[in-house]
């Protein structure tokens, strides 16, 4: 992931849904006839949104003109089965990690799309973090991003840094490209990040990056909590405990489970 992109506007997230909205209904109805009844939309609204679903690999359209999912639909199923089969390996570590230590603990995947949140277990706490499974997530102000770029050889984590536009999340966030490589070389020695209130203020996070069977960087593991909460002194006791649970992750994604 490079830069964030700007926050749309509210004509682009309507035509966003409505391109989204053509698309699901591709998976069910082949006409534009029938996509144009089943999603509401005027039959040359669904002209265009497939006319762009088209020329960007997303729809077929075949010869009798009827429409089908496209390749990059397709692509999309294994990464899912990836996902899901990765959330079904790690839950029960990181549930047994969120009673040790009391804080919301999350897993990102890392992949084309960037970095995104598969997982999310809530600390007991109030306090509910804002975070949905979902969300995409920054490489350089986030605790799993920082320890993703870590993670992966110098050659693709420069790569990164060198093409990414750091924006500015909090007063906190690290607006310095060398500022940033610095601080991932401190996690590459020591093994776990930190993000001091750099997405969200009042927010602290400690992570780790999670590899798979093969040791390829997938994506990572944090706990986050509240500045008051999550210390210093607490940072470095939850440190040790999410290094240890993303190892039981890897070693049973070793083992074929």
């Amino acid at each position: 992931m490079t830069a964030m992109q700007a926050v749309p506007t509210q004509q682009q997230r309507s035509s966003l849904m409505k391109g989204l909205a053509v698309l699901e209904a591709v998976a069910v109805h082949h006409r534009v006839s029938d996509i144009s009844v089943a999603t509401g939309l005027s039959v040359s609204t669904v002209h265009r949104m497939l006319s762009d679903l088209t020329e960007n690999g997303w729809v077929d359209q075949q010869t009798d003109r009827t429409y089908r999912p496209g390749m990059r639909m397709h692509g999309l199923v294994p990464l899912l089965q990836n996902d899901e089969r990765l959330v079904d390996v790690a839950i029960p570590y990181l549930h047994a990690l969120r009673d040790r230590v009391g804080f919301t603990v999350h897993m990102a995947r890392y992949g084309q799309d960037g970095l995104v949140y598969i997982a999310k277990i809530d600390g007991p706490a109030s306090y509910q973090m804002r975070s949905r499974v979902g969300d995409s997530i920054p490489l350089w102000s986030t605790a799993i991003g920082k320890a993703v770029l870590a993670g992966m050889d110098e050659s693709s984590a420069c790569s990164l840094v060198g093409t990414a536009t750091l924006q500015r999340r909090t007063a906190k966030t690290i607006m310095s490209k060398r500022a940033l490589w610095e601080q991932i070389e401190v996690i590459r020695k020591r093994g776990w990040s930190v993000d001091d209130e750099e997405n969200e203020l009042h927010i602290r996070c400690v992570g780790t990056v999670l590899r798979d069977g093969n040791g390829r960087v997938v994506g990572g593991v944090s706990c986050s909590g509240l500045d008051h909460e999550m210390t210093a002194q607490r940072v470095q006791q939850v440190a040790p405990l999410v290094v240890d649970t993303v190892m039981q992750i890897s070693e049973k994604l070793r083992a074929g489970a």
